[in-house]
Order: structure tokens, then sequence, then C-alpha cells
């Protein structure tokens, strides 16, 4: 591209607007590279898992004498629910 008689591109790269429009651009492209990174990472779900060598088969109609325990405290198990 030819450029006029007396023009540069230093002279360009110095106009207030195209400075402007290059901050833009730069912040733009900032939070956009945030913003992606964030949509890219895993989100992780609780996983369990029960060895089946140790654990107990319960039988239907038998679950009225299961006791279950976290650590040494019993859960409770909640009263039944009844809609009225």
């Amino acid at each position: 591209m030819l450029l006029p008689q007396g023009a540069s591109g230093a002279r360009l790269l110095t106009n207030p607007v195209v400075s402007a429009i290059g901050w833009a651009a730069t912040v733009l492209g900032l939070i956009l590279t945030i913003y992606f990174y964030v949509q890219s990472t895993k989100k992780r779900d609780l996983v369990y898992f029960v060895n089946p060598v140790q654990a107990v088969v319960v039988k239907t109609g038998e679950s009225l004498n299961l006791n279950v325990f976290y650590g040494n405290h019993e859960l409770k198990r909640p009263a039944p629910f009844s809609a009225r």
C-alpha cells in the first residue's frame, strides 16, 4: 500500500483513535481468555465406591433391622412421610 508523502507508520500508531482501539482489543482479549479458561476447567462431582467384598446385601423386607453408621455415630432413620 502506498502512503501519501509525509505519512508514516509511526504517525498512524500515535493516533489516539488507533491507540484506543488497541487498548480495547487488549482488554477484551484478556477478559475472553479468562472466561474461556474457566469454562474449560472440569467440574468435579462427588463419587463413591463400595467395596463389594465388605458390602452386606440386604434382602427385601429385611431392611427394618438395618443399622447405618457414619464413623461411630448411628444414622437414624427419618420419620415416614405421610401426605395429608
